[in-house]
């Protein structure tokens, strides 16, 4: 099982899998790493690439249903999979970036001088505040 599917079997427990429809289900059995690739572009010449993200809704999601796991970051990777326009994430981003707005506090907290976390863990959720961005 990938990362993404404990999320899921959640999400398909509280909503039913007819909610979410055949696309969502079938997630259990994809690999969150295929997700589709995305372009990279420079907004000007001096600055970093960025992230073109394709911004719509799975179209068989009920994602307005799912509004709450919009801001919940457990839930980041399927709400960018399945609702991206639902949960506004139709932007650019840095191609360097937190996956949280909590990393600041984690940080603080001693998580990116942790040995208890992992190198690919720090980078994964605070790859900017913990200093990862070449």
């Amino acid at each position: 099982m990938t990362q993404i599917t404990l999320p899921l079997i959640i999400l398909l427990s509280l909503f039913g899998a007819g909610s979410m429809g055949d696309t969502a289900s079938s997630a259990l059995n994809e690999d969150s790493t295929t997700a589709k690739s995305r372009e990279l572009v420079s907004t000007t010449p001096s600055t970093a690439p960025t992230t073109t993200i394709d911004c719509s809704d799975v179209p068989d999601v009920d994602c307005a249903k799912l509004l709450p796991q919009c801001s919940d970051y457990h839930y980041d990777e399927l709400m960018d999979k399945y609702c991206r326009k639902t949960c506004n994430r139709c932007f650019v981003t840095p191609t360097c970036h937190d996956a949280t707005d909590r990393c600041v506090e984690w940080n603080k907290n001693g998580f990116c001088n942790s040995t208890f976390y992992t190198p690919e863990v720090k980078k994964k959720y605070c790859e900017k505040t913990c200093g990862f961005c070449k």
